[in-house]
């Protein structure tokens, strides 16, 4: 998946002159770890989900479990979104249940 990726990945010129060019890479890294705590759980997961995304990596979300289930609609909406395409990451959601 890396691999499909890397072709997707983002290369934009920075700074262009007569002299130099500036170009930044985004490459792939492998599989982020992104755990979210019960607090503002929406902002902190998108905080998380973007930035790996948008470089092609796979993010596996970790919510509490004490939150509502905003972590797993989130993973959801993200699936549905990228489903048909040739090229997307992939985003998994632990689900955790709540001792009582």
């Amino acid at each position: 998946m890396r691999g499909a990726c890397r072709d997707r990945a983002a290369v934009g010129t920075d700074h262009e002159s007569e002299t130099h060019t500036v170009r930044v890479r985004r490459v792939p890294r492998g599989v982020v770890a992104a755990i979210v705590p019960w607090n503002l759980p929406i902002m902190l997961a998108v905080w998380k989900i973007a930035p790996a995304l948008l470089t092609g990596d796979t993010v596996v979300l970790k919510p509490s479990p004490f939150t509502s289930l905003t972590g797993l609609r989130i993973g959801e909406l993200l699936s549905t979104a990228c489903r048909g395409r040739q090229c997307w990451p992939c985003v998994s959601v632990l689900r955790a249940r709540r001792e009582s």
